[in-house]
């Protein structure tokens, strides 16, 4: 007798009551995003590994140790796609012509990680973009959104909270990065072996530690908050002004 073909590490079957649940917060979620004018869009699940080298970054886990990749006929390398920001990025990119191009989808997304509880190699993400444009109101209605969302599929308020940081421009975050190196590089004896590795390659990556001593040392370690541009740090307080005038937080 043959044995049964089991499931491939790291994924699931959906059926019965949890696909009823699946449907109805992706019904909720286009229902939603639709009200804000947001448009609904598929991309591939397959991609060129390049597309997320060049987006996420080559030394980001994602890329180096989670992708699934393979080398397709003619020689070009392509991969499951991790994420979805990026693919809707490369779609802008070939169809942007002017404005706001505000873009919602949804789909399984792929990551080679070691399977926990609520962690699988193959998972299923909701996206919104909204790129072409840049203000501080866009990022309060992405907010707007999530928080109107997880109301439609009845979370109570007090299930949740929101969290709010902001990494600012590519140069608050090139100048942060130096600041948290000099941070960190006198407890380098500490750190452990993973960021260490991510010292000079990836700093900002350290701060997603689960290492006990990481965290330990990052208790002290300089704020990215505190160390924006006055540009940045005006266009974070709009938004903050933003959700505390909608009653979305208090301060």
């Amino acid at each position: 007798m043959k044995k049964n073909i089991q499931l491939v590490k790291g994924t699931h079957d959906i059926y019965g009551e949890d696909i009823k649940k699946f449907n109805f917060i992706v019904d909720k979620f286009y229902s939603v995003t639709k009200k804000f004018n947001f448009h609904q869009v598929q991309t591939p699940i397959i991609e060129h590994q390049d597309l997320f080298t060049r987006s996420v970054g080559e030394h980001t886990d994602i890329v180096s140790k989670e992708m699934y990749s393979f080398t397709d006929k003619g020689d070009s390398t392509i991969c499951l796609r991790p994420e979805a920001t990026s693919s809707i990025a490369r779609l802008v990119a070939s169809e942007y012509q002017s404005g706001s191009m505000k873009i919602s989808t949804h789909g399984p997304m792929f990551r080679r990680e070691r399977p926990q509880k609520g962690r699988y190699r193959q998972f299923h993400q909701i996206n919104l973009e909204n790129m072409g444009e840049k203000s501080p109101y866009l990022d309060f209605e992405i907010i707007l959104i999530a928080y109107n969302l997880l109301n439609e599929l009845g979370v109570d308020k007090k299930q949740f909270k929101l969290i709010l940081n902001s990494l600012g421009s590519q140069d608050d975050q090139s100048n942060y990065s130096k600041i948290l190196i000099d941070y960190l590089s006198q407890y380098k004896s500490k750190l452990s072996e993973t960021s260490l590795s991510r010292l000079e390659k990836n700093p900002m990556r350290i701060l997603d530690s689960k290492d006990e001593q990481d965290k330990e040392i990052l208790l002290n370690a300089p704020v990215i908050t505190e160390n924006l541009s006055q540009e940045s740090s005006q266009y974070f307080n709009q938004v903050k002004e933003l959700l505390e005038n909608n009653g979305l937080i208090s301060q």
